[in-house]
C-alpha cells in the first residue's frame, strides 16, 4: 500500500515502523547465552556488533553488551576449567609418584630387616628395580649414611638432579602409607587400597 494512497478522497498517512532484526537476534542469541553460562554469548555478540549498523540500535546496544560479559565469562571459565585439568592430572602424578616412593622405601627396609644393614647403592638399585616413576624412568636409590637413604624419582625432565627430582623427603604421604600393597613373586604390585 502506498504510504501517501488516498481512501474516499481523503488523504491517509501509514508510518512504518523500522526495525533491526539482526539487532533483536543478536540480543536474543547474548540473553540465551549469558543465561547457559556464556556459551552462545560470542555469537550473540558478533549479530548484536552487526546490529548497531543499523537503526534502531536499543537490542542491538543491549545484545553487545549482555554479549561481551557472556562471552568474557565463558572465556575466563572454560580457562579456568582447563587449568584445573591440568592441575588435577599434576595431583594425580605426585600421587602416583609418592606411591612409587613409598613401596620402594618399603621394599628397602625389608631388605634392610632382612640382612640387618642398609643396601649399598649397587644392592638397593636392584631391589627398586622395577618401579618406575609416572614418566617411565626407574628410581634410583642411593645410601647417603649408615643408616640413611634416598630413593629419587627423576621427575618429568626424565634427568635425575634437577629442579624436578622428587625423592623420598618430598613425598606428600608419610611412609609406610602403602604398606598394605601385597606382591606376587615378581616384586609388581597386585593389590592394595593405597589407604593408611
Amino acid at each position: 500500500m502506498d504510504p501517501l494512497s488516498q481512501v474516499d478522497g481523503t488523504a491517509q498517512v501509514v508510518i512504518v515502523k523500522e526495525t533491526n532484526s539482526i539487532g533483536l537476534a543478536g540480543f536474543i542469541v547474548s540473553l540465551v547465552g549469558f543465561v547457559s553460562c556464556g556459551l552462545l554469548s560470542p555469537i550473540g555478540f558478533i549479530l548484536s556488533l552487526f546490529g548497531l549498523t543499523r537503526s534502531p540500535k536499543g537490542f542491538a546496544i543491549a545484545g553487545t553488551i549482555i554479549g561481551g560479559l557472556g562471552s568474557l565469562f565463558f572465556v575466563f571459565v572454560g580457562l579456568a576449567i582447563i587449568l584445573a585439568l591440568l592441575g588435577m592430572g599434576a595431583i594425580a602424578e605426585r600421587v602416583a609418584v609418592d606411591a612409587q616412593l613409598s613401596i620402594a622405601s618399603q621394599l628397602i627396609e625389608d631388605r634392610w630387616a632382612e640382612t640387618g644393614a642398609l643396601p649399598n647403592d649397587q644392592d638397593g638399585q636392584v631391589v627398586i628395580d622395577r618401579l618406575s616413576d609416572p614418566w617411565g624412568s626407574t628410581l634410583r636409590y642411593t645410601a647417603t649414611g649408615a643408616d640413611v637413604y634416598i630413593i629419587a624419582s627423576a621427575g618429568e625432565d626424565l634427568a635425575f638432579d634437577t629442579e624436578d627430582d622428587l625423592t623420598t623427603a618430598d613425598m606428600m604421604f608419610e611412609p609406610g602409607t602403602f604398606d598394605d600393597v601385597e606382591w606376587d613373586t615378581d616384586d609388581e604390585a597386585v593389590e592394595g587400597d593405597g589407604g593408611g
